[in-house]
């Protein structure tokens, strides 16, 4: 009963970072919850076993026609046709009051109007921007809302038709929203602005009449073309930054000194200082980390930085592609720890690394997998000295780095899927038919990994029934459900949506 089947409705999520026992009353008031909850909520469940740290809600789905889960919370969609949004542990729920619910990264974008078969602009102007909790982050009258992190959303009012493409704010094609132009597209004008989804108020400056959207964001900064053409930098507050040399991919910058080049943060605070002839400062995506292409009689060599500007590794030959779990490195195909040794003979096409939940990394050659677990160094509480000690239950403040256990499994297979480690395997190889999982002596079919986690795979079980099997344990996590879908609390626990025939579950995963 997967919301995904629906007609028109494409679910996409991404990382939730909002605390789960959130008060119902979010930014700009209280959520609307009905006195007669809808859909009918049973809280009197019993606690699961096996890992699932608790069920936070029953759903009577029984009086829905499609019920789905994303980062932002739970949506439904009840018999006659209207969407409902609710918190997942049910404390806060819309009701079915909206006519289109579509998830955008942890909010929802939704609209109470009815749809029209004219794309006039009254009609497209209709979008608007929620949380799980009903806070209105942009009011329902806009033709799209693009959301461009947890910080900033995008918001686009039409007014008219236009046949000058490059004055157009937004494109259509029937009922598709495009920011580009396509063959047979409707160029439309009208005006853009920006949202602090923060304080569901736009951004005083950040706006225009051509399609020219905010390009970049963080927390800290927006990074957005002018209808003139000039590129703007600008804080949350809406103060323009200062000049920049050369734009991070985290969003730090470096500007030019006389003698040395600064790198900056997002937000505009001085990192650091470096000289431009030995060094040239870049970041790693998805990182706070810089590597720092330094000049040698040997030629370029890259060595990490923090954000100090500290060097904090060995000295590369080639470039850092990623960092994993802030241990580890993948250059040059190789993977290294942060002192030059490198962990795997040989290189690799690609690295696919779970820096989310921690679970390692998957290094591919052709069609061979090797399968990585790796543990980062970590600052830990060491007991106090044995004449301060006066409980043997305490730990004193100081802390020593130390380097945990590492686990490579080199079980290596050909397959067109994937190969995990230590004796299991999952393979899409024609010649062994489907989706095969294989732990010690017990083999299941799989079913699909549309669950959202890697390690995670939706399995046939008993007739009838599946099962949410945990492909790094073996443990089988939830039997006795048709589906299961995952939600990204934080980067340590998932929230398990698991469907029957007449009910839905709601747990919460540890990992």
């Amino acid at each position: 009963m997967m919301l995904s089947r629906l007609k028109g409705k494409r679910i996409a999520a991404v990382v939730l970072a909002a605390a789960l026992a959130a008060s119902c009353v979010g930014l700009f008031g209280a959520c609307r919850k009905q006195a007669d909850t809808y859909p009918a909520k049973i809280t009197d469940v019993i606690p699961p076993e096996n890992g699932l740290q608790d069920i936070l809600l029953r759903i009577d789905s029984s009086t829905l026609t499609g019920i789905g889960i994303s980062d932002g919370g739970i949506y439904y969609r009840s018999k006659d046709g209207r969407y409902g949004i609710m918190t997942f542990d049910g404390s806060c729920d819309s009701g079915p009051v909206y006519t289109e619910v579509v998830t955008a990264e942890r909010y929802f974008r939704v609209t109470e109007k009815e749809a029209s078969a004219a794309n006039t602009p009254e009609s497209l102007n209709r979008y608007g921007l929620v949380n799980a909790r009903g806070a209105r982050l942009v009011p329902q009258e806009y033709a799209a809302v693009k959301v461009l992190n947890d910080r900033f959303a995008t918001a686009i009012r039409v007014t008219g038709t236009t046949k000058e493409t490059d004055k157009a704010v937004l494109f259509s094609s029937g009922n598709m929203i495009s920011y580009s132009y396509q063959a047979g597209c409707v160029s439309y004008l009208g005006e853009w602005e920006v949202y602090d989804l923060s304080s569901g108020r736009r951004v005083q400056g950040a706006s225009g009449t051509q399609n020219t959207a905010t390009q970049y964001a963080t927390n800290d900064l927006l990074v957005f073309t002018t209808d003139d053409g000039e590129r703007v930098r600008m804080n949350a507050k809406g103060r323009m930054l200062s000049d920049f040399t050369h734009l991070l991919g985290n969003g730090s910058y470096t500007q030019n000194g006389e003698e040395e080049d600064t790198v900056y943060s997002a937000g505009g605070r001085k990192l650091f200082s470096y000289d431009p002839s030995t060094y040239l400062v870049y970041s790693i995506e998805d990182t706070d980390r810089y590597y720092a292409a330094r000049r040698s009689s040997g030629g370029l060599k890259y060595v990490l930085l923090d954000e100090d500007g500290e060097e904090i590794s060995y000295a590369f030959s080639d470039t850092p592609q990623t960092v994993i779990d802030d241990a580890y490195v993948f250059a040059g195909g190789r993977l290294y720890d942060y002192d030059g040794n490198q962990l795997l003979d040989g290189a690799y096409d690609e690295i696919f690394p779970d820096n989310d939940l921690h679970r390692g990394a998957v290094l591919r050659k052709d069609n061979v997998y090797t399968f990585v677990v790796l543990t980062k160094k970590e600052d830990i509480p060491v007991p106090p000295a044995e004449e301060e000690e006066e409980d043997e239950d305490a730990y004193g403040e100081e802390t020593e780095a130390i380097q945990l256990a590492r686990e490579i499994y080199t079980v290596t297979a050909n397959s067109e899927y994937l190969v995990y480690p230590d004796g299991f395997y999952v393979t899409q190889d024609s010649s062994k038919g489907p989706l095969l999982y294989r732990f010690d002596t017990g083999e299941y079919k799989i079913l699909d990994f549309s669950v959202r986690a890697n390690w995670l795979a939706r399995v046939a079980g008993d007739p009838g029934v599946n099962d949410l099997l945990d492909l790094y344990t073996g443990e089988k996590l939830l039997t006795g459900y048709n589906y299961y879908s995952v939600a990204h609390l934080n980067d340590r626990t998932l929230i398990v949506l698991a469907e029957a025939d007449d009910h839905a579950d709601v747990f919460r995963l540890k990992v």
